[in-house]
């Protein structure tokens, strides 16, 4: 049997096929540049008047102690720098970091971190209306209140020895994230076993210490992990 081999529309075929894997990548490649155009637009924000990067972090995410990391995400250096009718990017909290050089080697030490934030704003709103309504005998926390910020303490643990790790690229530990959330660490674990009265505990200073924390981890990982 002698079979034939027609070369011209051998070749003819394989042409047809590479239009249509070209055709096709980019086809996925323009959904793909539209999709993060659309996701772009839905975090950008206009400024108006009165707008001050704290009064941006309270809006969104519910304590004005992230203004450190609203500015490091804009790279503005000054709180200041924000005229009306500008534009900057206000993602959700948990987006502020994928993009920088720390959730490259650090993602699952930073989800420990925003997973302690979750935890405390979930008992932000008791723990604030038992310290207002404190009289001369302070009530004992809920059970389930100590629970959770013991939690959360533990957390902390697991993510300062990740954080510590000299990892593939770093060259110094972030000391400045670490002292932060060290600290941190100590004061929830204070709160919880009853070694500090709620009268006395700063709830504002929770946030803080976690975004000043982050602060430094997004700084020292652009400077090199230095």
């Amino acid at each position: 049997m002698i079979i034939h081999f027609d070369l011209d529309y051998f070749v003819r075929t394989i042409l047809a096929l590479c239009v249509v894997l070209i055709t096709g990548l980019a086809i996925a490649q323009e959904s793909k540049e539209i999709s993060a155009d659309i996701q772009s637009q839905a975090h950008t924000y206009i400024v108006q008047s009165g707008d001050t990067p704290q009064k941006l972090a309270r809006e969104h995410y519910g304590n004005e102690r992230y203004a450190f990391l609203l500015m490091l995400h804009n790279n503005l250096e000054n709180r200041d720098d924000l005229p009306v009718g500008s534009s900057i990017r206000i993602p959700a909290f948990e987006e502020l970091f994928p993009g920088e050089p720390l959730a490259g080697v650090m993602r699952e030490e930073i989800d420990l971190v925003l997973e302690v934030r979750q935890l405390f704003m979930k008992q932000e709103g008791r723990l604030r209306e038992i310290q207002n309504n404190i009289e001369e005998k302070e009530p004992d926390l809920p059970t389930g209140t100590k629970e959770l910020i013991k939690t959360a303490a533990d957390k902390l643990d697991i993510a300062m020895s990740g954080f510590a790790t000299i990892k593939e690229g770093i060259v110094y530990e972030p000391r400045g994230l670490l002292s932060q959330l060290r600290m941190l660490r100590n004061e929830m674990r204070e709160l919880a076993y009853g070694d500090v009265s709620l009268r006395e505990f700063d709830l504002d200073r929770v946030h803080e210490r976690i975004a000043v924390a982050l602060a430094y981890g997004v700084v020292w990982s652009r400077h090199g992990f230095r």
